[in-house]
């Protein structure tokens, strides 16, 4: 069995020198175009669009009850630290519908080993797919004006297909496909550790399932805690969770945190053009039981407007689907994307 992300070490030395360099001058964040007013209502923000910014104001910007935030000891805000603002601005919208975690279409992947045991049809299953990953969130609720708008509190839904759109013999099923409705509780605590700043902690309530019975059936239902920390052009996400537990006789997937892991770490860097992500899961066992998966992403802008990019995907691991969680994989896609983590 090959180790998960063996695959992936060159990307770890890149990234881990990209996180440790120092950093580049901050970028005028005027130089990336605004989205217009009428667009910011009810539509996903872009991978790219970040909030009106001067020189003045880079380094305070307006909280949504009209007070001076500021990051302590910091002369500018990150990428990442705008974006959570521009999104707490809409949040005050009538009607805000925002993107949750990247939202992309895969046309074309080519995985290395499809996973015959959970097929149902006589025709093996085809090493090509087109995979759909749609994922959004809509204000529940937000704290106004009291503690300056520190807490918030969202429903989202993210949804992962994958279609055999090229197996023409079986007719071009849908093979699987994942659901992950969320509740989440937002903490913005604009806080500064170091050289990095903490701008939003995350407590979420998660239900991910692939909607499927008897020997297809997968689900478990987490709790999570998200720290996001931010500095210039980069962010790290670290994401322990909590499984909760089932009884054996309700229990689709008991060994499902073997595979799944402990938790998920994630590396992003953005300059307004160039989009790079890692992630990480492992189940934090010992080197012969130890399990998990990576997933590396690079996306470029191909429009104008910069609302739509070309977006790579590698990825080697357990966990691509639920189906097969426990199936090892490798995948490489290339697709479009019209949102990411920054």
């Amino acid at each position: 069995m090959r180790e998960p992300l063996k695959t992936l070490a060159p990307a770890v030395v890149l990234a881990l020198a990209l996180m440790t360099a120092p950093a580049a001058p901050a970028r005028d964040v005027n130089q990336a175009d605004p989205a217009p007013d009428h667009e910011l209502a009810g539509t996903a923000t872009p991978a790219t669009a970040q909030p009106e910014s001067s020189d003045q104001d880079a380094g305070a910007a307006t909280s949504i009850d009209g007070e001076q935030n500021q990051s302590p000891g910091s002369a500018r805000r990150s990428r990442l630290e705008h974006r959570i603002l521009h999104e707490r601005e809409l949040v005050m919208k009538e009607f805000a519908l925002l993107p949750h975690r990247p939202n992309y279409v895969l046309l074309y992947s080519y995985a290395d080993e499809p996973n015959l045991a959970n097929w149902y049809y006589d025709e093996a299953p085809g090493h090509e797919e087109l995979i759909i990953h749609l994922s959004l969130k809509y204000p529940v609720w937000i704290q106004k004006k009291a503690t300056r708008n520190r807490f918030a509190v969202f429903a989202a839904y993210t949804q992962k297909a994958f279609w055999q759109a090229y197996n023409e013999p079986v007719s071009r099923p849908f093979r699987e496909t994942n659901h992950e409705p969320e509740l989440l509780g937002y903490f913005f605590p604009d806080l500064k550790i170091g050289n990095w700043a903490l701008p939003l902690v995350t407590l979420g309530i998660n239900h991910h399932s692939n909607g499927q019975s008897g020997d297809l059936s997968r689900s478990w239902n987490r709790a999570y805690l998200d720290f996001v920390f931010a500095r210039h052009d980069y962010a790290i996400s670290i994401k322990p969770w909590y499984r909760f537990p089932e009884s054996l006789a309700n229990d689709d997937n008991p060994d499902i945190l073997d595979y799944m892991g402990r938790g998920e770490l994630t590396l992003a860097y953005g300059n307004g053009v160039v989009n790079l992500g890692l992630m990480f899961r492992n189940n934090l066992k010992s080197k012969g039981d130890n399990k998990g998966a990576g997933q590396l992403d690079f996306s470029y802008p191909v429009t104008e407007n910069r609302k739509l990019s070309l977006y790579l995907q590698l990825f080697h691991g357990y966990g691509e689907s639920l189906v097969d969680y426990n199936h090892v994989n490798t995948r490489i896609g290339i697709g479009v994307l019209t949102s990411n983590w920054l």
